[in-house]
């Protein structure tokens, strides 16, 4: 007699794009394992989920509206001052979570970084990089919140953390803490939605260059405002992709001869939003990639070899420490967003001595596979 599929809920938080699209090769890997999959998603994370994902059926989970600070060192204490409507999401995905369980008969949920969704009849998963969290504000602070983060990550089943163990960690500190909490971990090793792609190789100049616009409101907009009246003084061509997929006009090839009056390069394009096979390929013919240094970026972009200029949101200590990581290690380089100026960027690039890294390779689906005895 023929079993039912394993019924799983894969659901991602809506900050940024990272969470959603590092869930992609999750759920193509349950896919390949024959369960039937259920996505939970909010704005712009459930667009771009939809995208890739068209035929599965999505819910909507409950998701507080957090506002992020225009300055960067008011990023984290604005964060704080709204922690009451953070803990209060944390209470109503558990209640909705219930309420799906039982609608949908769900057996496993696999939640990146939602620490509210986990329920003791079903086998729940949490996905993150941050098992040790830093605040910016000093190592006391720290350790208060990591207190308070294990006691929500102590409820979970089991721990996937899309890093390596030891030498290879990515994420350095943050996924290698020396305080660890009490589920087992199971490190995934990266997971790169590119992993798969084999983009076409184009014949480019060793001058194009890439940027991508990746992150919260309102700091992605100011960063695009920045590259736009940067690339003004720009001499070849380029491509930014600006991370907005709930406009995805996707590109704006009608527009290409005002590019060319405002930017001077011809075969300059500007995109909205680009699918996974679409930015493989920008991504392949790039000499140079700028970009936030946020943790699924630097998964999908450093093991393609290529060079990489990153500005780490103003006041965001995760990705101000991976960028820090990240230069010490020779992987990339690292410019603040307020001092940010195209042509030095390019030429510090020019002169950084950059160490490849090559990780070892790690069977995904296995490793899905053993964590959820399939």
């Amino acid at each position: 007699m023929k079993t039912a599929p394993m019924r799983v809920l894969v659901a991602p938080l809506n900050w940024g794009l990272g969470h959603a699209t590092r869930c992609i090769p999750l759920i193509k890997s349950l896919q390949k394992s024959s369960c039937e999959v259920i996505i939970a998603a909010n704005g712009a994370a459930a667009v771009l989920l939809k995208q890739e994902f068209p035929s599965l059926r999505f819910l909507t989970p409950p998701a507080a509206e957090i506002k992020y600070s225009r300055s960067g060192a008011l990023f984290v204490w604005r964060l704080l001052v709204q922690l009451p409507q953070l803990f209060k999401q944390l209470r109503e995905e558990k209640k909705w979570l219930q309420q799906q369980i039982s609608t949908y008969q769900l057996q496993v949920i696999i939640s990146d970084n939602r620490y509210g969704l986990h329920h003791p009849t079903a086998r729940c998963v949490l996905v993150t990089h941050q098992l040790g969290i830093k605040s910016g504000l000093g190592n006391w602070v720290d350790t208060c919140i990591n207190r308070v983060a294990f006691r929500y990550i102590n409820q979970f089943d089991e721990i996937w953390i899309p890093d390596y163990q030891g030498p290879y960690a990515l994420a350095g500190e943050l996924s290698n803490p020396k305080n660890l909490p009490k589920p087992p971990l199971r490190y995934l090793g990266l997971l790169n939605r590119f992993a798969k792609e084999q983009p076409e190789k184009n014949s480019t100049s060793p001058s194009r260059l890439l940027l991508m616009l990746s992150g919260p409101e309102p700091q992605r907009s100011i960063l695009e405002e920045k590259f736009r009246n940067e690339l003004k003084q720009y001499p070849s061509a380029f491509t930014l992709v600006c991370g907005k997929p709930q406009q995805s006009n996707a590109s704006l090839p009608s527009a290409a001869p005002n590019l060319e009056l405002v930017y001077g390069a011809q075969e300059s394009t500007i995109y909205d939003h680009l699918e996974a096979a679409d930015l493989a390929r920008e991504i392949e013919n790039a000499a140079i990639i700028i970009c936030r240094s946020g943790y699924t970026s630097l998964m999908e972009l450093l093991p393609l070899g290529k060079k990489l200029i990153l500005i780490p949101t103003p006041g965001q200590a995760e990705q101000e420490y991976l960028a820090s990581y990240c230069m010490q290690k020779g992987f990339a380089i690292s410019v603040t967003q307020e001092d940010f100026s195209l042509m030095d960027a390019l030429h510090k690039a020019a002169t950084f001595a950059y160490v490849p890294y090559h990780p070892p390779a790690s069977d995904l689906d296995q490793l899905i596979r053993s964590g959820l005895n399939l």
